[in-house]
């Protein structure tokens, strides 16, 4: 018999990738070894294999067009770090020879994954990813996970790739987490009385437009909250810019309104925390969280805007969303058991393959 010894591949761009190992690997059993080139402090559930970057091509900027409806997505000529990546990955399965891996994401690791003889699920992202590569990827892979409610599937996805897939549904550092009362979060921020509107940015995006300066002047009955590394300087007195912050629960809880970008973690974070959400979706690969923002608009569980508002539409935005409340088709897509599905699932797979 195999060993059930899981292979877990994290991308490095942003921090989504490697919190959503962290959520599901500690519900795990077996062994697992998490591959990634983004600096992991701590890792519930995993050993860690730290891979070199992948970019370091001399004198060239990679464009993602370059293999535009070719069968994979990044792929350059002569990098010393992508060669030795695939070097670490290739020699750690030969060696250990594990049952499964999960890939989160890339299409170049399924199929990496695949001509070594081992069986891999891959994590579906939102986004037009109906190209060669990725369907490709989804035709090699075992099986594939959303982290996400079949709810939030979008229309275009081809059935096949929808029959294929196993919907967790969302999941959050805050699943389990004792939602502290609004009020017991203003307190601990030291905030003033009144209304708030808290507004996050994810560690992989382009961060809080500086508009948001005129949009808290145009608004002086609300106290703004901003938390991200990138964001504007404070230049009004109702605007706090918090910078990067860990844990952002007290930030979310204590807001009569979130807004955020149409990332994942993001949106199922604020679902937890069950605070209504103004969504506006970042420019990524794929039209990945413009595509997404549709998903939520059509099932009612934000209030979604493609560009930032002028200064003035800003009030009675925030006093629509405020009203009445987190929608409950977006405290559905965080139900609290997502990672234990998702958990449950590749074990289930892990079980199938080690025998």
């Amino acid at each position: 018999m195999v060993e059930k010894i899981l292979a877990w591949y994290a991308h490095h761009r942003g921090a989504g990738h490697v919190q959503r190992a962290a959520l599901i690997g500690a519900h795990l059993r077996s062994p697992a070894t998490l591959f990634t080139s983004r600096r992991v402090e701590s890792c519930p559930g995993f050993q860690t294999a730290v891979l070199p970057m992948d970019d370091d091509v001399p004198g060239h900027e990679w464009q993602e067009t370059e293999l535009r409806d070719a069968p994979l997505h990044y792929a350059p000529f002569g990098v010393r770090g992508l060669r030795e990546r695939v070097s670490t990955i290739t020699g750690w399965i030969a060696c250990n020879q594990p049952a499964l891996m999960l890939i989160d994401v890339s299409v170049e690791i399924a199929r990496l994954a695949r001509l070594t003889g081992t069986p891999s699920v891959i994590v579906r992202q939102h986004g037009n990813r109906f190209d060669h590569a990725h369907l490709d990827a989804y035709q090699l892979a075992s099986g594939l996970l959303a982290p996400w409610p079949a709810s939030l599937e979008d229309p275009a996805t081809p059935q096949w790739i929808a029959n294929k897939t196993v919907y967790a549904g969302g999941m959050s550092r805050y699943d389990d987490v004792s939602m502290p009362d609004r009020k017991v979060a203003r307190t601990r921020l030291d905030l003033p009385d009144g209304p708030c509107v808290t507004v996050l940015s994810g560690a992989g995006g382009a961060g809080v437009p500086h508009a948001v300066t005129e949009a808290a002047q145009a608004c002086p009955d609300w106290q703004w909250l901003v938390v991200g590394k990138k964001g504007p300087a404070s230049g009004s007195r109702n605007l706090r810019v918090e910078g990067w912050v860990r844990d952002t629960l007290d930030h979310i809880r204590a807001a009569d309104v979130v807004v955020a970008s149409a990332g994942d973690n993001t949106v199922m974070e604020v679902a937890a925390a069950q605070r209504p959400l103004i969504c506006i979706p970042e420019e990524m690969p794929f039209d990945e969280q413009v595509r997404k923002a549709r998903c939520l608009c059509r099932i009612g569980a934000a209030k979604v805007l493609f560009d930032w508002p002028a200064p003035s539409e800003w009030k009675r935005l925030l006093i629509e969303a405020s009203r009445p409340g987190a929608p409950p088709a977006l405290t559905a897509l965080a139900p609290g058991n997502g990672a234990t599905k998702a958990a449950c699932y590749v074990e289930s797979l892990l079980e199938s393959y080690a025998t």
